[in-house]
């Protein structure tokens, strides 16, 4: 008779492993022009139907050409081996790879013709060196928080800028607290991949500070995105219903907490990545409707 199994003493996962897929990314850049279309919206109070949509499908594909379909790590959730079997499968032909973010210039290059402006075909043209520069250096691979933030703010920064036909520097300060708050969803799934981006000498903050060291920049990105939100409303430079959008630090903080407890336990991370891709999606929702429909400062 075989005897009978012990039982294991290995506490259990709580959640299953923490993910940060490309769906969430994809919706957090979504979410990005969604923020410049209702800051541009709320000032203007208009917006050109033909230029929303070349600019959303810019933003798409430059998006899935620069982390889909590019030979680098996507997330913690197995992404890696498929892109990396796509970058084989396509390799031999030099614009397979690639082929998004090439296409990405033709609705840019519609944005062009559009507000006549070079600056759609420019950025494009920039977004497809920048892919093609992350896929041939191996340091690069991954990507960095500070270059995730600066994406999703240039992002709202030039939807904006495609409706109103010149700078904001208003819509810049507005998209501020969403971005820093998407940029978070990356800092937090980047502890779940500690070991393995150690190991394959990718450069993010956590690996470069340190687990004990980066949970607390965790909590100070999300402390200043905040701040930075209710002291523009204070300063009463964005409509005053805007400052809603600071509720959502229940979720960024109660994930802190459970990041400063967990930090090195990658197993016990998936309610604190749940509770900062909420956050930052609820941030960017309601931040979106009350820029678009709030009254603005006079």
């Amino acid at each position: 008779m075989p005897p009978s199994p012990q039982p294991d003493d290995t506490p259990p996962a709580q959640d299953g492993p923490p993910t940060f897929t490309l769906p969430l990314r994809l919706s957090s850049s979504l979410l990005a022009c969604l923020v410049g279309l209702a800051s541009a919206l709320g000032s203007l109070h208009r917006l050109d139907p033909a230029t929303t949509a070349l600019t959303v499908a810019t933003v798409v594909l430059a998006h899935l050409g620069l982390v889909h379909f590019g030979p680098s790590r996507l997330d913690s959730a197995g992404n890696s081996g498929r892109n990396q079997h796509m970058a084989a499968a396509l390799g031999h032909r030099p614009f397979g790879v690639y082929a998004p973010l090439a296409l990405a210039l033709l609705p840019a290059f519609g944005l062009t013709l559009r507000i006549g402006s070079l600056l759609p075909v420019l950025a494009a043209a920039c977004v497809l060196g920048l892919g093609a520069w992350r896929a041939a250096s191996p340091k690069l691979r991954g990507g960095t928080e500070a270059l995730a933030a600066a994406c999703w703010l240039l992002i709202a920064f030039a939807t904006d800028f495609m409706q109103r036909g010149t700078f904001s520097p208003l819509a810049a300060a507005a998209g501020l607290s969403y971005a820093l708050l998407a940029a978070n969803q990356q800092l937090i799934a980047a502890f779940a991949t500690h070991s393995q981006d150690v190991a394959s000498r990718r450069h993010t903050l956590v690996t470069m500070l340190g687990t004990a060291t980066a949970k607390w920049a965790y909590l100070l990105v999300a402390l200043f995105a905040y701040g930075w939100l209710v002291a523009l409303v204070a300063r009463y430079q964005l409509p005053q219903h805007a400052a809603a959008a600071a509720l959502t630090l229940v979720f960024s903080f109660a994930a802190g907490r459970e990041l400063l407890e967990h930090a090195d336990e990658a197993a016990y991370l998936g309610p604190a990545i749940r509770r900062t891709i909420l956050a930052a999606h609820l941030h960017g929702l309601i931040l979106a409707a009350t820029l678009a429909f709030g009254r603005w400062p006079a």
